[in-house]
């Protein structure tokens, strides 16, 4: 964990990232929020993917989930907007050849892409 110094202004995740980027020893970076919850064996599944796919891929994003699908009505309305996104719409963008943006979470990239 790196803990960012305070700073008048510019109190974003980017500066944040930005700043923890010098501390970072590895090949791969990942990015999560502190209220993710990440599989057990996500890293492994992160790292298992990475070896098997071309040395031209900068990042692997995970896909996102709601872990209180059923707790309200809102958080429900949240879990098939990010249903609708991850299982149909960035897929069907990425069989077509689109760019696909990068969500700011469960994010992992190659630190020589960077």
């Amino acid at each position: 964990m790196v803990v960012v110094p305070d700073a008048k202004g510019l109190t974003t995740k980017a500066r944040a990232m930005n700043y923890a980027l010098d501390f970072c020893r590895e090949t791969t970076i990942g990015v999560w929020d502190a209220e993710d919850a990440p599989a057990p064996d996500q890293i492994e599944k992160v790292a298992a993917r990475l070896n098997e796919t071309a040395s031209n891929v900068a990042c692997l994003q995970g896909m996102l989930d709601y872990f209180n699908a059923r707790q309200n009505w809102i958080s429900h309305c949240f879990t098939i907007e990010y249903a609708a996104w991850w299982r149909v719409l960035l897929p069907g963008m990425a069989r077509l050849g689109f760019v696909i943006t990068l969500w700011g979470t469960t994010l992992f990239l190659r630190r020589k892409a960077l």
